[in-house]
């Protein structure tokens, strides 16, 4: 009986020992891996954003290739998800969701592991010489659950493993992607007149992105607080660039010439019905002086002339990074 209890004493002085361990133990956990992967931003971040990808190089899905998955009506992007239940142990059951993106840059994810707790993860990707780096980190709060906070120190190996092994699985299946491939598709048309609230705007390439944002946005504000109404996408229309700097006129088709005086700096234009050449692009924007120079050729060989500045109208969002923006080109010719 002596016995029982001294190895009863032992027990209960080890797991209060183990409790009070744990009491000093950090409940944050935070796990992060990088890697050179040797293919485009592009090419890495649309296997990372679009959920379907993820079959190709995610560690978990090799785990267990019998793993049920469904999947929301959008597979890629904000607010896509998908939910996988697995017999795998090592897997199990849960659901991922996309929190938010930055085209080519970012990408922030919401995991819920139902009863094993929540996680988020983020991906960075940065451009470098050979490739892209990734980062890709994990963060997930223990609480103050003693054996959570236990499993936390164990973190670190186990899902470090993982992302060690993702990377490596991301990095082959991006270099057996074919990159996205520019569409350029040019017509003779027509284009109506237009109604334009603009301001005029100076960038060098890299910046044009930011200054035609940083515009459009404030035209939006003015138009709302004016009771403007904007009735298309934006626009800008350019002059030739000098020196790598490039002037344009930027901002938004409006339904009537606006009654009360703008800002000093905001233009009102109507632009002329006319026959244009017109170019329905698809892919970097970085591509754009190849859709002019055809453009110009498509022109000479219809027997026309520039009759005015050539305007793009942006169909999509993006950036100089992104790999799918929308844009008609439009050079209205006599």
């Amino acid at each position: 009986m002596k016995t029982i209890l001294s190895i009863a004493k032992i027990l209960f002085g080890v797991v209060l020992l183990i409790l009070v361990i744990t009491f000093f133990l950090p409940s944050k956990v935070h796990v992060e891996r990088t890697a050179l992967i040797k293919s485009s931003p592009e090419t890495a971040y649309q296997l990372i954003n679009n959920l379907e990808e993820w079959n190709q190089w995610s560690p978990w899905h090799r785990l267990d290739p019998n793993m049920k998955i469904t999947y929301s009506p959008s597979k890629e992007g904000k607010g896509s998800f998908y939910e996988w239940t697995s017999e795998h142990d090592q897997v199990g059951n849960g659901k991922m969701t996309i929190a938010e993106t930055k085209p080519v840059e970012y990408i922030k994810t919401e995991m819920n592991f139902m009863e094993n707790g929540v996680a988020t993860g983020e991906f960075f990707l940065r451009p470098v010489e050979g490739g892209t780096e990734v980062k890709w980190t994990m963060d997930s709060d223990m609480g103050m659950n003693p054996i959570g906070k236990l499993m936390g120190l164990f973190m670190e190996k186990w899902v470090g493993g993982d992302y060690e092994r993702g990377l490596h699985y991301l990095d082959s299946v991006s270099q057996l992607q074919k990159p996205a491939a520019t569409k350029m598709e040019l017509e003779m048309g027509r284009v109506e007149s237009l109604k334009l609230m603009l301001v005029k705007g100076t960038a060098t390439e890299a910046e044009v992105g930011k200054t035609l944002e940083g515009i459009f946005g404030r035209l939006g504000e003015l138009a709302v607080k004016e009771g403007i109404a904007i009735t298309g996408v934006p626009v800008a229309i350019y002059e030739d660039p000098s020196n790598g700097t490039y002037a344009f006129e930027a901002g938004f088709p409006i339904s009537s010439k606006p009654s009360k005086a703008l800002p000093a700096d905001v233009i009102y234009m109507e632009t002329p019905a006319s026959e244009a050449a017109i170019c329905h692009f698809k892919g970097n924007p970085k591509s754009t002086p190849e859709a002019y120079q055809k453009m110009i050729g498509l022109i000479k060989e219809k027997g026309k002339t520039m009759a005015a500045s050539p305007m793009e109208k942006y169909l999509s969002d993006g950036d100089e990074n992104s790999a799918d923006m929308e844009i008609d080109i439009i050079w209205p010719v006599q």
